[in-house]
């Protein structure tokens, strides 16, 4: 889907660990608990373009969102992510002290790619 060759195995893995969420039309949607699905096929499902709606997913490590194929974020983005971190918050009895990334840098290694910018915790926010 993203041009890059997958690692079918690490990916049906990362994919499960994390919980993907939406935010389409100020409403904060959720994908599947467990899920090997990935957002691109969560939006297609939908009829929704990946293109335009501000996405991500939290796992152990944190809270991560983008947009786009390309995995970047508008400076707003982050006002947006504020206003839904308490439901996220409640949802998956996150911590104050989870962290908080935006975009994020495309690898063609077959490993978690890391974050753009670190905004700090739920707590700073």
């Amino acid at each position: 889907m993203y041009n890059l060759k997958e690692n079918k195995t690490f990916t049906k893995q990362f994919h499960e660990k994390r919980r993907m969420f939406a935010i389409k039309d100020n409403k904060l949607y959720w994908g599947r608990k467990n899920t090997t699905n990935s957002h691109a096929q969560w939006f297609d499902k939908k009829g929704w373009d990946i293109k335009e709606i501000l996405r991500g997913y939290i796992d152990d490590t944190g809270i991560y969102f983008y947009r786009g194929l390309n995995f970047t974020i508008k400076k707003t983005d982050i006002e947006i992510i504020k206003q839904f971190l308490n439901k996220m918050q409640t949802k998956l009895t996150l911590k104050n002290n989870t962290k908080i990334y935006g975009g994020m840098i495309k690898q063609k290694s077959e490993s978690k790619w890391p974050p753009k910018i670190y905004y700090g915790t739920i707590k700073d926010q």
